[in-house]
């Protein structure tokens, strides 16, 4: 059997070619708006499908440009897992791995992909990722070892929140959703 996966085409880039040509960060209300979009659709991946990403990073998150603000889509769904279970294989690119990933604990997935949300959060917050390439990437990300970049105190509070070590500690999606009033997709919206 053959597995195809079928997208819309988005000719309008990626997140990440939107942070690299905005080296100081992305204005405040295209992040927010940007980044309920990703919340939204992560949600209804959580919680209306039972599935993790697992692979949420700058690149996999598709912009149109049909309104005045970009609107971000969820992308590359090559890593998906249940939701419900722990997974024990690692995914998703190292610089954006909950540091339970890199250690090779089996982990809860969501959670996982809440860290990675966090990482993107801090990209369209400074212009770059929290940690950088280099020999210590691994040491840093498991360490948590981050400036957290200026912004409101909200959105600190929830980059907080999302960069927790501890899974135990982290911001679910879902508390981050309810921390920024973000509503869920209904699905009678979903085509």
């Amino acid at each position: 059997d053959t597995e195809y996966q079928v997208m819309p085409f988005l000719e309008d880039g990626d997140l990440y070619a939107l942070v690299e040509s905005n080296p100081k960060g992305l204005p405040e209300p295209t992040l927010r708006s940007l980044l309920c979009d990703i919340i939204r659709g992560l949600l209804y991946l959580h919680d209306c499908k039972g599935l993790a990403h697992l692979d949420v990073k700058l690149e996999n998150i598709l912009l149109t440009k049909s309104a005045a603000v970009p609107t971000a889509v969820l992308a590359d769904y090559d890593f998906l897992a249940d939701a419900h279970e722990l997974v024990a294989r690692p995914c998703g690119s190292v610089p954006y791995c909950a540091p339970e990933v890199l250690l090779g604990r089996p982990y809860d997935a969501r959670l996982a992909d809440a860290w990675s949300l966090g990482v993107v959060l801090y990209g369209m917050l400074r212009g770059e990722l929290p940690f950088q390439d280099g020999a210590d990437e691994r040491a840093q990300l498991c360490a948590g070892i981050v400036q957290m970049p200026e912004c409101s105190p909200e959105l600190q509070e929830v980059q907080r929140g999302l960069l927790q070590v501890d899974p135990a500690r982290r911001m679910s999606i879902g508390q981050v959703a309810s921390k920024l009033g973000v509503e869920p997709l209904r699905l009678d919206s979903i085509a």
